[in-house]
């Protein structure tokens, strides 16, 4: 789930905090909300219910009121602008992770409904699976996989979860690449008995 390295690594996709893009993120361009415009038009407690929602960040009120200071001056419509106001305010607390990361995760799961087409589309792959077929979801955000986690419990009359215990990169894989530490796999096989199912 969520947004590929590919994505990440291209600038002009504006989801990138390392790289200067405009500050867009929408995954569908005929859709209209972009980053940009809920970062300069958004009004204060919608800002910080966002960040408190989405990005799970237990007191982004500095950040928020930086934003609405400086967007007066100038708006906001890079990512390297927004995520240096994110490091100048919040400050670098854990090496190799960006204070920006949290930020910029809320802003593009709410410009996608990333998690509202979670709740959708999961019921609906499980449904459509052949009787001992086997879904995989592989989540990047504690959001997504607790959600996740729900659905396949609320969907047992389907089928079953095949771990008990959710399946985590190993410290090896993480050394090799960094951005599967938040991965969380989960896996879901359709019963073979299909009169069951209807």
């Amino acid at each position: 789930l969520g947004v590929s390295s590919p994505q990440l690594d291209q600038a002009h996709r504006g989801f990138s905090f390392y790289h200067d893009g405009p500050l867009d993120m929408r995954m569908d361009h005929t859709q209209k909300t972009t980053a940009a415009e809920v970062i300069n038009e958004w009004d204060e407690e919608q800002l910080v219910e966002i960040f408190k929602t989405y990005g799970e960040i237990r007191s982004p009120f500095r950040v928020v009121r930086a934003i609405v200071h400086d967007r007066k001056e100038k708006p906001f419509q890079t990512t390297r602008q927004l995520a240096g106001l994110i490091e100048r305010v919040d400050g670098w607390r854990q090496k190799g992770k960006n204070p920006a990361t949290q930020y910029f995760m809320a802003l593009r799961l709410l410009v996608n409904q990333e998690l509202e087409q979670v709740r959708e589309s999961i019921p609906n792959f499980i449904r459509s699976l052949v009787p001992g077929g086997i879904l995989v979801v592989i989540t990047f955000h504690s959001l997504e996989d607790r959600i996740v986690k729900t659905l396949f419990k609320e969907n047992e009359e389907w089928g079953q979860k095949i771990n008990k215990k959710v399946i985590v990169a190993s410290r090896e894989e993480e050394k090799e690449n960094p951005r599967s530490r938040s991965a969380k796999l989960r896996a879901f096989r359709r019963s073979n008995n299909d009169e069951e199912n209807h």
